[in-house]
């Protein structure tokens, strides 16, 4: 976990064990556009504020 003033933020590890996916599965949502995410150095990481945001709207971000 990173915490930078308010912002917290998850490394895929952690995202990963807190969603019960794949951190595989969750670079492919990073790359479609369904989860935002930011590379520092070699890790992505996923901001609480977008984890959020991605459960607020699920609609947009499962498909049938």
């Amino acid at each position: 976990m990173v915490k930078i003033s308010d912002m917290v933020a998850y490394d895929l590890r952690e995202t990963s064990g807190k969603l019960k996916a794949s951190e595989r599965t969750l670079r492919q949502y990073i790359r479609d556009g369904k989860l935002q995410a930011f590379k520092l150095g070699l890790k992505y990481f996923v901001t609480q504020k977008a984890l959020e945001s991605y459960f607020d709207t699920p609609s947009r971000h499962w498909e049938k």
